[in-house]
């Protein structure tokens, strides 16, 4: 039965996906009007200057297409014909070109028609009229009737067992079923190839992938003589375990060999260097025939594997395990050009929830598809987003199992909520380790899809959903961005706002997490909470700031999204109600970079001015000390909190700042910020605890916190480290305090605290 989606439903979903498939698309201009290749007018352009998916039809009596493949299930063999007749040679003719070009069928019933089409008084000559030419790939159709892929049983399938008494197989090898997400998705590579885009693909685990590409690039291989197809891992068994993409490629060439006329031969089986042809001993054992050959490379200990491969298609497979992937295609994008013209694909695919994942690179790539010439796409999956591209995704919510009807249209509505319900079953069951996990694996927007599955000592489902609030939620959103300007009666902050309204150039927040080449790294300050005061004065010692800043000058022209930023907060102490809004907090961030060091350290002192505060800094690095010393501030730097911890008092060494660069600081450092982190407040009303965490609405620094490896450069959670030990000083003070109280009165010891010098 042929699944009618519910467009009002759709439209009013929660899911982005769905209110982008339910919408009106003709408000937008189709691709092909734009000056690209697209004759199918399957891709139009968004107003974020991405493509979107011309997703206004549902698929009908899509079987047509795979006629081939249901004769070869029914008969052991394609054609009953003898090799070398008339009918023998038409077929694979006409099977050479739909392999090629693809075919096309009267399939394609239009959003606007279904009503019509679906009305049981609506004559067959009718239902005809309304159905229109849909036409799939060359790749697609061999994908459908060549290609092979371990899937679960057909309904008619089931059928053959019924009362047979042995164990009945879920899966088996045979050809796959039409599924809507894969016509996108080979329509997406020929439209690539069209239009000399290369492409960043990430998806849901389990969407046959493997599989499409193996028959992809077997179909390549053996169509087109002397080409080089390219696959590529961080480790080369990525590549070449059974299940992997090599070996389906293996399979497929094998299938042509032993049930097809297309036979090519084997110059070479290794899965290293699979190559098609055949030798003659009477020339002396010389190399003849297709000579189109499958290279699979490991880039682990080598970057420059793909160089000079001369390429016709190069694919990076399993991008989440891929820590180098960044430079592995600084020096292989060279290898698919030739002057000003692309002769070559470059593909970059990677799945949701890879156990220990190392993804920033293939994140950024992902994120910012424009700066490595990937095909942008609309981000019509994350909440929110649709003014931003990136690559494309492949969700959850397609081919979702058994909930596909026979046309091969995903039952969209009931695979989310089926999907959702799991999720939140298993949550309830299981640590939030797993549950990330869980939840990567079957990913339904990209957010969800680059959760940090390695051994992230931050990582909790509560930090992923207040992320996700910060996100979307406009009631806390009340943070103000803007600059500090100095006047004559001291610094000021100016608003992002008014400073447009006079006419001054400014810049945003940075919130990219890693930032990309696009990113505007000179940064803004985040106001989060306005210094409180009592008679028009901040009081002393409410607030403290803390600083990492970069290690060395280095002029903006030469900056790359490799290099640090420079990174401060302010933080208020636990005021026991002295101000509205109680508790440890952060109040001001700000990370970016300036041309020099100098700028930046003006800007920490502008805060601390600002805020009565003063800070601790990172001394391995920067200029801070020897700037606060020229200016006459060094009275506004805090000494190094670690005696302080220790002793309960300061000791005659503990010098201005600290260092952290040590590591057993560092580690001692990151345990007391998760510690601080995850410091429970108190409990809302649907029983979940309020952690720290839900009194820090920098998403930025939460971003950092989500994808926090210990071999990785964290510009805030580095400074942030330093609030954990400067907090964990103040409050052995204060203990020290109510110790020498006979009678403790917090509010007497936090006053104590607020009008006196430490």
């Amino acid at each position: 039965m042929m699944e009618i989606p519910k467009l009002k439903e759709l439209e009013e979903h929660e899911y982005t996906f769905f209110n982008f498939i339910a919408e009106d698309k003709s408000i937008y201009p189709k691709a092909s009007d734009k000056g690209y290749k697209d004759s199918d007018d399957d891709f139009i352009v968004g107003k974020s200057g991405g493509f979107l998916l011309n997703i206004d039809f549902i698929f009908v009596n899509t079987h047509v297409f795979k006629e081939v493949a249901n004769y070869f299930e029914k008969h052991g063999y394609y054609i009953d014909e003898e090799k070398g007749s008339i009918d023998f040679k038409n077929f694979y003719r006409r099977e050479t070109y739909r392999r090629k070009y693809g075919m096309t069928s009267n399939c394609k019933l239009y959003f606007k028609d279904i009503a019509e089409y679906t009305d049981k008084n609506t004559t067959e000559k009718r239902r005809k009229e309304l159905l229109h030419p849909l036409r799939i790939t060359g790749d697609h159709y061999n994908f459908l009737n060549y290609g092979r892929i371990y899937r679960s049983l057909r309904e008619d399938e089931k059928a053959a067992y019924v009362g047979y008494k042995g164990k009945i197989p879920k899966k088996k090898y045979g050809f796959p079923n039409f599924i809507d997400g894969q016509y996108w998705n080979f329509k997406v590579d020929e439209f690539i190839y069209y239009n000399g885009f290369h492409l960043c693909k990430s998806k849901a685990r389990r969407k046959g992938f493997s599989f499409m590409r193996g028959s992809q690039a077997s179909n390549t291989l053996n169509l087109n003589k002397d080409l080089t197809v390219v696959l590529a891992a961080y480790d080369l068994k990525y590549l070449t375990d059974p299940g992997a993409t090599t070996d389906m490629v293996k399979k497929n060439l094998d299938w042509y060999e032993e049930h097809t006329y297309w036979q090519r031969g084997y110059l070479s089986e290794d899965y290293s260097a699979i190559e098609l042809g055949y030798k003659k001993q009477k020339e002396g054992n010389k190399k003849f025939g297709f000579r189109s050959k499958l290279l699979s490379l490991g880039c682990r200990n080598n970057e420059s594997a793909v160089v000079g491969k001369d390429s016709f298609e190069i694919d990076f497979e399993e991008a989440g395990k891929f820590p180098n992937l960044s430079n592995v295609l600084d020096v292989t994008t060279s290898t698919a050009e030739d002057g000003d013209t692309k002769v070559g694909t470059i593909r970059i695919y990677g799945t949701g929830g890879t156990k220990d994942a190392n993804w920033l690179a293939f994140r950024k790539i992902f994120f910012a598809p424009e700066a490595n010439e990937m095909m942008p796409f609309e981000n019509v999956w994350d909440d929110d987003l649709r003014n931003r591209t990136c690559g494309l995704f492949y969700p959850q919510v397609w081919g979702y199992g058994t909930k596909v009807d026979e046309h091969g249209n995903s039952k969209l509505l009931e695979s989310y909520e089926h999907d959702l319900q799991r999720k939140e079953e298993y949550k309830k069951q299981n640590p939030d380790h797993k549950t990330i996990m869980f939840i990567a694996q079957r990913a339904n927007r990209p957010a969800e899809a680059f959760l940090n599955t390695r051994d992230n000592m931050f990582s909790s489902v509560a930090l992923n959903q207040w992320i996700t609030r910060l996100q979307y939620d406009p009631d806390v959103q009340f943070y103000k961005d803007g600059q500090i300007i100095e006047t004559s009666s001291g610094p000021v902050f100016k608003t992002n706002q008014k400073l447009r309204q006079e006419g001054k150039s400014i810049h945003e927040f940075i919130t990219d997490v890693p930032v990309t080449p696009t990113t505007n790294v000179t940064g803004c300050v985040r106001i989060i909470h306005e210094p409180y005061t009592i008679n028009g004065k901040v009081p002393d010692n409410l607030y403290f700031v803390t600083s990492d800043s970069v290690g060395i000058d280095k002029d903006k022209k030469e900056l790359t999204i490799r290099h640090s930023l420079n990174s401060f907060s302010v933080w208020m102490k636990d005021t026991d109600g002295i101000t509205p809004y109680a508790g440890k907090r952060l109040v001001a961030s700000y990370c970016g970079r300036y041309d020099t060091l100098k700028e930046y350290d003006k800007l920490l002192l502008n805060i601390c001015k600002i805020y009565n505060a003063k800070v601790l800094a990172e001394v391995n690095r920067g200029e801070t000390i020897s700037n606060f010393k020229q200016w006459g501030e060094l009275n506004r730097m805090l000494k190094d909190p670690r005696s302080l911890i220790s002793k309960g008092k300061y000791t005659m060494n503990a010098g201005y700042g600290m260092i952290i660069g040590e590591q057993d600081t560092k580690l001692e450092g990151l345990r007391m910020l998760k510690e601080l982190i995850y410091t429970k407040f108190n409990v809302d009303s649907d029983g979940n605890f309020n952690y720290f965490l839900h009194y820090i609405y920098d998403i930025a620094f939460l971003l950092e916190l989500q994808s926090f490896t210990l071999d990785g450069n964290f510009d805030r959670i580095s400074n942030a480290i330093l609030a954990a030990f400067q907090f964990k000083a103040f409050d052995v003070k204060e203990k020290k305090e109510r110790q020498q109280t006979k009678k403790p009165n917090s509010k007497r010891i936090i006053n104590r605290l607020l009008y006196h010098a430490n």
